[in-house]
């Protein structure tokens, strides 16, 4: 097995903040998957069922506010050493 990225109990959503205080709005809730190298997947779900949210949550550059990591690991394995982004 080749692996090229792992994701172990990922959670996301978002903080909506407001004059009566905050909210959390989850959109990922506990997805693990692992990804082979030289392999083609893809993401199917109803709109709004947080597809494009589990994707920026993967790259962690794209997390920006109001999009928060609430839990979970992501690991890369480029030249096959493990790397906990």
């Amino acid at each position: 097995m080749n692996l090229l990225l792992r994701l172990e109990n990922l959670k996301a959503g978002y903080l909506l903040r407001s004059p009566n205080g905050c909210k959390i709005v989850p959109a990922v809730d506990g997805v693990s998957l692992d990804v082979l190298n030289n392999e083609i997947y893809g993401i199917a779900g109803e709109s709004g069922s947080g597809k494009s949210t589990l994707l920026k949550a993967v790259f962690v550059t794209a997390v920006e506010p109001p999009l928060r990591i609430f839990g979970g690991k992501v690991y890369y394995y480029p030249w096959g050493q493990e790397v906990n982004i």
